[in-house]
């Protein structure tokens, strides 16, 4: 992978790698799974809106704001924020089904860009050693999770870098979980993370004393 990361269309790389904590090596795979787990260009948004679920509408397109925002999109947070809120307004169908056809057809650019950046191919660089995270701010994560707070979605979010930087690609599971807002998922995957490694060198699940 080159040093001084290529342009792709649509993306902010600098800010991309500034939520990763600057390890270029780690937004490579984080731009690969954005373009893996949207390859259908969000098609559930679609089958929401036929569905008249505004609620489950709102959620995705809040869950696609989050993992665009967090690789450096610059025209598809807006477009994902203008469907989330028509939808929670309950604006006519019309007016919600442009504004969803916009948000995929940028969608679709984005990882088809992303899909055309043959260096992403390339091998990625090693990356630093991790350092600790405070214990406060990853309490404070769980109990937002725990009760299953929308807030935990814009902590977690300004956690990322730091996370990715102690638990490397450990916290792609975790970011989709809440992300996709399923808190009680996301409590046991980041538990999981948390816990103390077992004399085999596996973290597992903490469990009550």
């Amino acid at each position: 992978m080159p040093a001084a990361l290529p342009a792709i269309d649509g993306l902010d790389l600098v800010a991309a790698v500034h939520n990763v904590g600057g390890r270029s090596g780690v937004i490579v795979r984080v731009l690969r799974q954005f373009a893996a787990h949207y390859a259908d260009g969000a098609a559930e948004l679609t089958r929401q809106l036929a569905d008249g679920d505004f609620a489950a509408l709102a959620r995705t397109a809040h869950s696609v704001k989050g993992a665009s925002a967090s690789i450096g999109a610059l025209r598809l947070p807006p477009l994902t924020e203008a469907v989330e809120r028509a939808a929670a307004a309950g604006q006519p169908s019309r007016e919600l089904a442009a504004g969803v056809a916009n948000l995929q057809r940028e969608l679709a650019q984005v990882v088809a860009a992303i899909r055309g950046a043959r260096w992403l191919d390339e091998p990625a660089p090693a990356t630093p050693a991790p350092h600790p995270l405070p214990e406060e701010l990853l309490d404070r994560l769980e109990a937002r999770l725990a009760e299953a707070d929308y807030d935990a979605t814009e902590l977690f979010r300004g956690l990322a870098p730091a996370l990715r930087n102690h638990f490397g690609s450990a916290v792609d599971e975790l970011q989709t979980s809440v992300l996709a807002f399923e808190f009680e998922r996301a409590v046991g995957l980041l538990r999981q993370l948390r816990a103390p490694p077992r004399p085999g060198g596996r973290a597992s699940a903490r469990t009550a004393e």
